[in-house]
């Protein structure tokens, strides 16, 4: 991350962003997890989902915009 920041300051702030949404998916995997018993069938079904769907975005993005981006900044 900090060759992206470093060699490419100008086009990282999106890149920044979805490398931190690394947080997100430790916490649900560390946290939420194991609340899920707790709740109804359907809420865990609806925190799961929304997990599912927000890891494919997350992937999608990590693939569109952190990878090529380090990859030029590896090249300068």
């Amino acid at each position: 991350m900090r060759v992206i920041m470093q060699k490419a300051k100008d086009q990282s702030e999106h890149s920044i962003k979805v490398m931190q949404e690394h947080r997100q998916i430790t916490e649900f995997l560390d946290k939420t997890i194991s609340q899920l018993k707790n709740l109804s069938q359907e809420e865990s079904a609806k925190k799961i989902k929304k997990f599912l769907e927000d890891s494919i975005k997350h992937f999608s993005e990590e693939e569109e915009i952190v990878f090529p981006l380090a990859l030029k900044a590896d090249a300068m």
